[in-house]
């Protein structure tokens, strides 16, 4: 269902201007995660409802929406450049699906090597036909298109997230309160990064290409890394971090989801502003450098579009 309603959230932060444009009642239920397509016209939704959503933002309509897995969404990936997404569940599956015959999509391949719920999806941007998937078991898994078994598996503990950097070459992997960065080819580790002070579980890591960095977010931290293994800022609050994006626009910006509220984060000047933005944790963030928009998905079953 589509809520354009007239209450609208405008702020001027830190010389950028947030404005919701768009809010999406997806669901009654929990939406856990969100991914623009690679010209954003389409924007991905799914979460507890075991669904996805797919939204046409050519016209703000709802495309199509389909039950994926037998239980609860966690991640969601468009293939770069592409008609087809992967989908990954608690039902312990990985799903390929593809809407090249219309605008709808229909299941192509379900990858079953995981043994526990799968955390993390996500096509490699450059050689997209390559993906990877991790679960909360700490099994790290490179899956090819159109292959039933894994073209590589890595195998360590906690639960996981994974992220390729945008240039497609290294992958990041956040296990417990570590960050390794690995060789996609080699499995190679080049180093591993002892995550925020805290030490608790990192909810959520993103890449930055024009300035080659990488953030991570756990309950209380944000730290922001260079590719070296070197601390950029660390930024600490006693709230609820959950999920971070780095800014479509602003390079220097970081937008980190928390409880109700969208924080954006200049660490270059390490200058903090927040915007109200959701009636419960911000589960998940996603930019879009083609249109400059930022998407957000909350527990509260709502998916907003920002600009």
């Amino acid at each position: 269902m589509l809520d354009l309603s007239g209450d609208v959230a405008t702020k001027k932060t830190m010389g950028i201007i947030v404005e919701e444009v768009l809010s999406l009642k997806a669901s009654s239920k929990k939406i856990f995660c969100c991914d623009f397509s690679s010209d954003g016209a389409l924007l991905a939704s799914a979460g507890d409802e075991n669904k996805v959503f797919i939204w046409n933002l050519r016209n703000n309509l709802e495309q199509c929406s389909w039950e994926a897995h037998s239980s609860f969404v966690t991640d969601i990936s468009f293939r770069p450049n592409a008609t087809m997404l992967a989908t990954a569940s608690s039902d312990k599956t990985v799903r390929l699906w593809d809407a090249s015959q219309g605008d709808y999509y229909a299941q192509t391949q379900s990858f079953m090597e995981h043994s526990t719920q799968v955390t993390s999806v996500e096509f490699n941007p450059k050689n997209t036909s390559l993906l990877c998937s991790c679960d909360d078991g700490g099994k790290v898994v490179y899956w090819t298109i159109g292959q039933l078994n894994p073209r590589r598996i890595s195998k360590t503990t906690g639960k996981a997230k994974v992220r390729f950097h945008p240039l497609g070459k290294i992958l990041a992997s956040a296990i417990g309160h570590t960050v390794n960065i690995t060789d996609v080819e080699t499995d190679e580790r080049y180093t591993c990064l002892q995550g925020n002070r805290d030490n608790k579980p990192l909810h959520s890591i993103c890449w930055n290409e024009r300035i080659n960095c990488l953030a991570c977010v756990s309950d209380n931290f944000v730290r922001v890394w260079s590719t070296d293994g070197q601390t950029v800022r660390e930024l600490s609050r006693n709230g609820y971090f959950r999920s971070c994006s780095f800014h479509p626009k602003h390079p220097n910006t970081l937008v980190i989801g928390g409880y109700e509220t969208i924080t954006l984060w200049n660490f270059a000047e390490n200058k903090v502003e927040s915007v109200q933005a959701h009636g419960c944790i911000v589960s998940d963030l996603d930019g879009c450098s083609a249109t400059g928009l930022l998407a957000s998905t909350s527990r509260d079953g709502c998916v907003k579009v920002w600009r």
